[in-house]
């Protein structure tokens, strides 16, 4: 879910082979670069804080540290795909205003050709839903270490198409 969301904001396509148990990620080079480093440190991120957090136990002394885990890495995701989303539109917005252009238009040949690789690289793609644990403690834990989350230079840097 994180590496889709990371993806997503990047102009980019994941596609998940549950039967290979890996993922292909599609799309232009400079974007398939940041992917990688983002989902990379963030992936680091996330455990770093999950580690932190501690083990958990319900009031009879059982563990729940699998849906404490799986609550935690679901709102991390979540929340880093909002933050995501709102740095990638303010950065389009600002590039937009300073190049005197609608940088959507631009964009959008880019996110065409990405989705053509797709249809030919996958024909038969199918697209099912991600069920998780609900852990309240858990997703409270996630939500808060994505915001504490660095972005790096990505949310910083002029956007460049």
């Amino acid at each position: 879910m994180l590496l889709h969301l990371i993806a997503e904001a990047n102009r980019c396509r994941v596609i998940w082979s549950k039967e290979l148990g890996f993922a292909t990620v599609l799309g232009f080079w400079a974007d398939l670069s940041w992917v990688e480093v983002l989902f990379t440190s963030l992936l680091v991120q996330a455990q770093t804080a999950l580690v932190n957090s501690g083990t958990k136990k319900h009031g009879t002394g059982r563990s729940r540290n699998k849906t404490f885990r799986q609550s935690f890495l679901s709102a991390f995701a979540s929340r880093i795909g909002e933050r995501l989303a709102e740095a990638t539109a303010a950065a389009i917005s600002q590039e937009s205003a300073s190049r005197g252009t609608d940088l959507v238009r631009v964009l959008a040949p880019r996110e065409q050709e990405v989705e053509q690789a797709v249809e030919r690289m996958f024909p038969n793609l199918v697209s099912h839903a991600v069920r998780t644990s609900w852990d309240r403690e858990g997703w409270a834990a996630g939500s808060t270490a994505a915001d504490q989350a660095s972005l790096g230079a990505r949310d910083r840097q002029r956007l460049s198409p």
